[in-house]
């Protein structure tokens, strides 16, 4: 079975104001360009935006509108990927698209929220699944509660390392 990567909120008005965003991209880049190169396991990508409206704002441009907000670092391989919206979280469309995955990893914003919760929701549904999380890949909304929530994690089996497997 293939694996997937989950790339929460990576839309490039949520990174704008970050300062940790060019080492985050960098991060997540780096483990995306390892994974496609690795020829013994088949990974998909997946962008995960929890907030569909924006597409239909008016004030959104045309491209944000054609690249679902993407932050332009990643927009290559977002040709490579699905889009997931989950409006809330432990979203069924997740959940449902998450099935025929072993192995699924999630990086991105908002580890404390987003990324928690959803992890949480695909451990419960699939107990047998390896879930993990790439530490370096991740960034919290406050970084003092960055590891109380992996420690959350890694105490419901989900698993939290800092390179993906062929890197």
């Amino acid at each position: 079975m293939p694996q997937a990567y989950l790339l929460f909120n990576m839309q490039r008005h949520i990174l704008s104001s970050r300062t940790d965003a060019p080492s985050l991209l960098q991060t997540i880049e780096k483990a995306i360009v390892a994974e496609k190169r690795n020829p013994t396991i088949a990974t998909d990508l997946f962008f995960i935006h929890h907030i569909p409206q924006y597409i239909a704002s008016s004030e959104a441009d045309t491209l944000y509108q054609t690249t679902y907000g993407i932050h332009p670092s990643l927009l290559p391989y977002s040709l490579l990927s699905s889009t997931i919206y989950t409006g809330t979280v432990g979203c069924p469309d997740l959940l449902v698209e998450m099935k025929e995955y072993s192995r699924i990893i999630c990086m991105g914003l908002f580890l404390d929220t987003h990324i928690l919760m959803n992890s949480l929701a695909l451990k419960t549904q699939f107990p047998q699944k390896e879930i993990c999380i790439l530490d370096k890949g991740c960034a919290s909304t406050v970084p003092q509660i960055q590891k109380p929530t992996y420690e959350i994690l890694s105490a419901c089996h989900i698993t939290i390392f800092s390179t993906t497997s062929s890197t």
